[in-house]
């Protein structure tokens, strides 16, 4: 073959390459290499299809021949560079890109790929400023504005990253990845039905995917997975992870994935097992070891005193990434304050605290008490008496509420949404627990739902004296309700039932546990008079600490300093005595301490308010086979016990901010 043929031959396998045509684009590679072995672009290109198939060691050794003959080197490192990092082989990975981008700055795939192992050693600042650069030189290049995306997401820089995988989608809109990665940031922005959307593409994009980009099939599994996940179908999800650690055993990040959604099914001692396992692979894994800890702290675990000295010694190491050193805090500080020792235990959980408010603060981030109170403000003058009266006088449906009296009003009669609202920590779980254990309820968990409709609703009502929907913003809510009229009331009641009756099939009783909706109770009483609300209360200071000590999913950046804590609670409290004054709804005020010490006769109380006869199961909610997503996860799975009453007596020498804050009503700004 003539050297103008093998350029011939060699241009062809690329256009097939270029089009997906794998199979003939490795033919010909491995055509030109019979009669040129040393030929540098076939080796290069052979290389990158094998890292593209999944085949990264082969893909090494190919690229790594190609590096022996003259031709572009830059290129020839940063294509090594991915293969070694697919491999989880940091060390090499980031030596290549980095002698890539020695070779030639400009590269992006090289900027791109070092960014990638930087993010991978939790260098986050470091990898930003990598995928900057390669979009820069490459404004267009998608790898590199999605993991740009991701990587804010990580930081928690949530609308910074929204715009950039938005753009993503845009510029290619059959990338599965952009598309999951951008749902992912609207779940974490509670943007739920907005998620939904994109996650969805992704899965019948990742399903197109396979035909024309053969990857290996342990991460399409994990990738399906991940977004089942998103979209709620646990058990699927789980069956993806699984078969992912049955193909790759040491596929640590689907073991992970794997012992976390066994976990939130209530399948504790599988779990553990799950999370054991990936210890034999790497021994000091920081996810796998938190998840262990938390694990003990419920008993489904034992843990030697030199087995916590040696994970308090990692939490310690300055290597460790940020979300590493945070979840082994917090951990600890769960594991210790179970112990018994509360001064070590509330160490960790401000080392923890100060991490995550710091992060916030360089990223431009913080609780805004004066805000916050104005906020409250506006909801107490804008859900009125006379608010609701005017429902009463125009509302063009009569309706019967949840005592049997006829009424007149906006929204639906319906009695199948039952709202449970209160502090977070303040037993919402628990309770939902308890109702998901009777045949008739199904408990939904914490929906997003109308909190994403306080900031689409004012687009949807338009502005004042203006027709045009555009011309509102997120800012209107709650004055825009004075524009709401019944049909539109109905219409948006309506799309919220139709979700709890998909979610809830034939159960007479839908639970929606978001604790926040206790800022939404005048919109709940706007949509569904027949609606009963649990408003779940427990000991101030208990209540608050709990939120200090938790590692929460979603920022909440009042639970990062005591005294926003405290005038936090000073706000909710001022906001539900409004409720009670105001609202035209059944609400039952249900005391966690009440129900703890007695909770037959609280449970008996629970199930009546909701017009609901006993069921015993209803004591065994522990024994309920559901998956549980927040927070306390573990704490459900457990019989009912008192050890967390009055257990900031123990704390009370590190609670003097908290307390001054509850006290008086001040915002502060500091923490302890």
């Amino acid at each position: 073959m003539s050297r103008a043929t093998v350029m011939q031959r060699l241009a062809q396998a690329i256009g097939y390459h270029q089009a997906g045509r794998l199979t003939e684009a490795e033919a010909l590679y491995r055509c030109i290499l019979e009669v040129s072995p040393r030929e540098p672009e076939a080796l290069h290109l052979l290389g990158v299809l094998a890292h593209q198939a999944g085949r990264h060691q082969e893909a090494i050794d190919l690229i790594s021949r190609a590096l022996t003959a003259p031709g572009p080197q830059a290129i020839y490192h940063s294509s090594l560079a991915a293969a070694y990092l697919d491999l989880d082989r940091l060390e090499e990975g980031t030596a290549h890109a980095r002698e890539a981008l020695r070779l030639d700055s400009r590269l992006p795939a090289a900027h791109n790929n070092l960014g990638i192992a930087l993010r991978r050693q939790g260098q986050l600042e470091e990898a930003e400023q990598c995928f900057r650069t390669a979009l820069r030189i490459n404004p267009g290049y998608i790898d590199a504005l999605t993991n740009l995306g991701a990587t804010l997401h990580q930081q928690e820089r949530l609308s910074e990253a929204l715009p950039l995988l938005e753009d993503a989608v845009r510029r290619a809109p059959g990338s599965a990845r952009a598309h999951n990665d951008l749902g992912a940031v609207l779940l974490a922005l509670g943007e739920q039905a907005r998620a939904q959307v994109y996650l969805r593409e992704a899965i019948r994009l990742n399903r197109g995917e396979e035909s024309h980009r053969p990857i290996k099939l342990s991460n399409r599994l994990m990738q399906a997975g991940v977004i089942l996940e998103g979209l709620n179908r646990d058990e699927e999800a789980r069956r993806c992870f699984q078969e992912a650690v049955r193909l790759d055993p040491g596929y640590v990040a689907a073991r992970t994935s794997l012992g976390y959604a066994l976990e939130i099914q209530g399948r504790l001692d599988e779990a553990a097992a799950a999370y054991r396992e990936i210890l034999r692979y790497e021994p000091n894994d920081p996810l796998a070891l938190s998840h262990l800890i938390n694990l003990a702290a419920v008993g489904r675990h034992q843990l030697s005193a030199a087995e916590v000295r040696d994970v308090q010694a990692l939490a310690a190491r300055p290597d460790l990434s940020f979300d590493s050193r945070l979840g082994l805090h917090h951990a600890l500080a769960h594991y210790l304050d179970k112990s018994g020792a509360a001064d070590e235990a509330f160490a960790y959980a401000r080392l923890a605290k100060d991490m995550r408010k710091e992060a916030f603060r360089q990223a431009g981030a913080a609780y805004d008490p004066a805000k916050h109170s104005h906020y409250v403000t506006r909801l107490i003058a804008a859900f009125t008496p006379a608010y609701f009266e005017r429902l009463t006088q125009t509302g063009e449906v009569s309706k019967t509420s949840a005592g049997g009296a006829s009424v007149r009003g906006f929204g639906v009669d319906s009695e199948v949404p039952v709202f449970i609202v209160g502090m977070m920590r303040s037993g919402t779980t628990l309770t939902e627990q308890i109702l998901a254990s009777h045949p008739r309820v199904h408990g939904a968990g914490e929906l997003n739902d109308l909190g994403d409709l306080t900031r689409t609703l004012p687009r949807r009502l338009g502005t004042p004296g203006d027709a045009q929907v555009s011309g509102a913003t997120e800012d209107d809510y709650p004055e825009c309700l004075a524009r709401l009229d019944a049909a539109t009331a109905r219409a948006v009641a309506n799309e919220y039932l139709q979700k709890l009756r998909q979610l809830g099939g034939t159960a007479t009783r839908v639970v929606d546990k978001m604790p926040m909706n206790f800022f939404q109770l005048g919109l709940i009483a706007t949509l569904f008079p027949g609606a009963r609300v649990i408003h779940c209360r427990r000991d101030p200071v208990d209540v608050c600490l709990s939120c200090y000590f938790q590692n929460f999913a979603h920022p909440h950046l009042f639970t990062l300093d005591l005294r926003h804590l405290g005038h936090f609670y000073r706000e909710y409290e001022r906001l539900m005595a409004h409720w009670v004054k105001v609202l035209p709804l059944p609400l039952l005020d249900l005391h966690y301490e009440e129900l703890t010490a007695d909770p037959e006769v609280v449970s008996r109380r629970l199930l009546a308010f909701c017009g609901l006869e006993w069921d015993e199961r209803c004591l065994r909610f522990h024994d309920t086979q559901r998956v549980v997503h927040t927070s306390s996860v573990l704490q459900v799975r457990q019989p009912m016990y008192r050890s967390s009453v009055g257990r900031w007596k123990r704390y009370e020498a590190h609670l003097q901010p908290l307390l001054e804050a509850m006290r008086k009503g001040e915002p502060g700004s500091g923490g302890e």
